[in-house]
């Protein structure tokens, strides 16, 4: 089984470039890039007592069966023959060739999200699978509070 499980090994991999054309977020895999920028436009991160306003954008969205759009991608896929890729699986990742030829909906073809820059852009997270664990919230509210205090976000992060 451990042999199984080791030709299905595959790995998601999660970058970011800032270029003077935008901001590129490429991501395959589980990871999760997030965007915040200060009184701008998303979601915004209550709990926190300061004049201004951190919105938290996602600039990507973990590669799941279960997501609205990969689930769009993997019934375009001639799957027919094969057995469904179980939720727990990433629809993308690198690697895993035994498990991309049992399920031929499963590819390493990033998603490229390019973001125009915009005033009050302050800091782009980005986590493994692990750091989500606790929930979408939680590592958001860690590292605007870094930020605040005028720490190291990322140093922040790291530490918890």
């Amino acid at each position: 089984e451990a042999a199984q499980i080791e030709s299905r090994a595959g790995c998601g991999a999660l970058a970011c470039v800032v270029a003077r054309s935008g901001l590129y977020v490429a991501s395959v895999g589980l990871g999760r890039a997030v965007l915040g920028t200060e009184e701008g436009s998303g979601l915004t991160v209550p709990g926190l007592n300061d004049q201004s306003t951190i919105f938290c954008d996602e600039a990507s969205s973990p590669h799941t069966s279960t997501s609205e759009s990969e689930q769009a991608r993997l019934t375009d896929t001639d799957s027919t023959s094969r057995a469904a890729l179980p939720s727990s699986l990433p629809s993308r990742l690198l690697g895993a060739p035994d498990l991309k030829k049992a399920h031929p909906g499963v590819i390493g073809l990033p998603d490229v999200v390019r973001i125009e820059h915009a005033e009050g852009q302050r800091f782009v997270l980005l986590g493994s699978p692990d750091l989500w664990v606790a929930g979408p919230r939680l590592p958001v509210l860690w590292v605007v509070e870094a930020y605040r205090e005028g720490r190291c976000p990322a140093t922040e992060w790291i530490r918890r």
